[in-house]
């Protein structure tokens, strides 16, 4: 089954993800800001999976950024996810990734470590799962 979801970001981004995945056991959104010191944040909201990589593209001119992961199965109310962002474009491209230990409705606010040495290290990003669905998702779509 493949299912389409609108993203609906803060400024000019909006970007389709397409997710593959089977029959939804437990579907879940996650939604994901990044902040940095020069850049208007950018927001995402999506439908996860437990168990079911995820990946989703947004788009702003030449600039590119790629999230992606999986989040695992709660053990004891707190879901286990991977996650991996990258942003980029002809002139190169930043990424980290990290495993990140989320509750329903609470979101965790960390600093972000990138590969590159020019990088700014006060990048923020600020990640909640929730059983609500996205705002961009219920307005967003038709059946």
């Amino acid at each position: 089954m493949i299912g389409r979801a609108l993203i609906r970001t803060v400024g000019v981004l909006v970007a389709a993800s397409s997710l593959v995945a089977a029959p939804p056991k437990e579907g879940l959104s996650l939604a994901i800001e990044l902040k940095a010191p020069y850049d208007p944040p950018l927001s995402m909201c999506t439908l996860v999976r437990t168990d079911e990589p995820f990946y989703v593209v947004l788009t702003n001119g030449k600039t590119s950024t790629i999230f992606s992961g999986k989040l695992e199965r709660a053990k004891q109310q707190i879901y286990p996810l991977q996650l991996d962002v990258s942003q980029g474009n002809d002139h190169g491209w930043i990424s980290d990734n990290d495993v990140y230990e989320l509750k329903l409705d609470a979101a965790v606010t960390r600093p972000i470590i990138v590969e590159r040495q020019n990088h700014p290290t006060h990048y923020e990003r600020k990640i909640t799962l929730s059983q609500h669905i996205c705002p961009s998702l219920s307005d967003g779509l038709s059946p």
